[in-house]
């Protein structure tokens, strides 16, 4: 785990390295157990508009790269 996904915080965009080395940039739902939940940040900012909870998938920590720019 690198010392960057331990930094993230619930609502942080971040940077991780997706299928085919892809770099993806999304927003934190959750935390737990060395995953990561995320989601796009329309789809986050529609969910807190809406007042339910978005939808969602897991990464592992290790492919969180460090918050975005």
């Amino acid at each position: 785990m690198s010392d960057q996904a331990t930094e993230i915080e619930i609502g942080d965009l971040i940077r991780l390295r997706a299928y085919g080395d892809k770099v993806i940039v999304r927003r934190v739902v959750h935390i737990e157990d060395g995953v990561v939940v995320i989601c796009r940040d329309e789809e986050y900012q529609a969910a807190q508009r809406e007042g339910r909870q978005p939808v969602a998938v897991g990464f592992h920590k290790k492919y969180v790269l460090g918050p975005a720019e």
